[in-house]
């Protein structure tokens, strides 16, 4: 997956470079640097909580990755549910029907 993500972002700025699209790149290159420093400063965090193992540190933040699409979906699930019963509701002095 990181491997075809590199490719495609690759691909993506060769073409901005063959196309003059200077903006496009910049912004590419500031997405990869904050992403990068991100991953440094966690890295750096299990670092220091004494995980000094390559493939546990890595280990971990696929697991943070993972918790966090999770807490998303149930966000937006919510966000869902919530919704639907909103719209359920009847307008205000009307009375319910049961």
């Amino acid at each position: 997956m990181g491997t075809l993500l590199f490719t495609l972002i690759v691909f993506y700025v060769g073409r901005c470079l063959a196309t003059n699209h200077d903006d496009v790149v910049i912004q590419i290159y500031m997405i990869i640097v904050g992403i990068k420093s991100k991953v440094a400063r966690i890295w750096d965090a299990m670092w220091a909580d004494g995980i000094a193992n390559s493939l546990t540190v890595i280990e971990q933040l696929t697991y943070l990755v993972f918790i966090k699409r999770l807490d998303e979906l149930q966000r937006r699930f919510v966000l869902v549910v919530e919704s639907i019963e909103l719209s359920k509701r009847p307008p205000p002095g009307v009375p319910r029907r049961v």
